[in-house]
């Protein structure tokens, strides 16, 4: 095993642990952890715009969502806690590793073949977007459970992937907006279907995905990983009784 990934290990295997006794806590951390990320390597961090690497970096995000969601519903709570976190600190761990030249192990190459980190005139540049995903998740985890955190996580995950790949395919361009209709329909389609999946009355998993829609395709201040988690939670949260 190559350094990155045994420190990854380690730091994963840390967190489990610690979340199997600490688990809001670990959120929590995991939840500033990730927006001091933000804001400390923001001059390193960017929201790529290449066509070709959507749907390679969404990848990771799918699979994130469906293994986070799947421990949630089995009622490992603290074990969905501690995997996101460990993804948390494992990027940032692979940011510091690459950004001092040693980030030649098995998981950079990985990250980088997926988009997760990139190359700018030769020196690496990172995802904001990931550390806006692992935020909401975080705070979804501390602050809702379970159905409410599930939604929110598979709307980001998996509805916003559909869109994504969708909308590369679409035709029919939204004016002004930079979206496709083809895309934003696969959204709404695809967030209405997750959420009556998992036993949201039709008429709320209808509300709830046309406001997903929404800011999915809105050109909002905010970052869209960070906002549909959230909003899908606390609409789920009040609107469920």
């Amino acid at each position: 095993m190559d350094r990155e990934a045994a420190g990854i290990t380690l730091i994963a295997l840390t967190l489990c642990t610690v979340s199997w006794f600490f688990e809001r806590y670990v959120a929590a951390i995991s939840f500033i952890v990730a927006l001091a990320v933000l804001f400390g390597y923001r001059g390193l961090l960017l929201k790529p715009r290449d066509a070709k690497l959507t749907v390679a970096r969404k990848l990771p995000h799918v699979g994130g969502g469906l293994i986070v969601s799947g421990l949630l519903l089995a009622g490992w709570r603290w074990l969905a806690i501690g995997l996101t976190s460990a993804a948390t600190f494992g990027y940032l761990y692979l940011i510091l590793n690459h950004s001092s030249n040693r980030g030649s192990g098995v998981l950079s190459n990985l990250a980088l073949q997926f988009g997760l980190i990139m190359e700018n005139g030769g020196k690496p540049v990172y995802l904001s977007s990931t550390f806006y995903a692992f935020s909401a998740l975080a705070l979804l985890l501390l602050l809702y459970y379970p159905k409410p955190a599930i939604g929110g996580i598979l709307t980001l995950t998996v509805s916003d992937t559909v869109a994504a790949v969708v909308g590369l395919h679409g035709k029919v361009k939204i004016p002004r907006l930079g979206k496709t209709v083809e895309g934003s329909a696969a959204m709404f389609v695809s967030s209405a279907l997750i959420l009556m999946a998992i036993g949201v009355p039709f008429y709320i998993a209808g509300i709830v995905a046309l406001c997903a829609t929404i800011i999915e395709m809105l050109p909002l201040p905010v970052d869209d990983n960070f906002l549909i988690p959230l909003i899908v939670g606390i609409l789920l949260e009040a609107l469920i009784i």
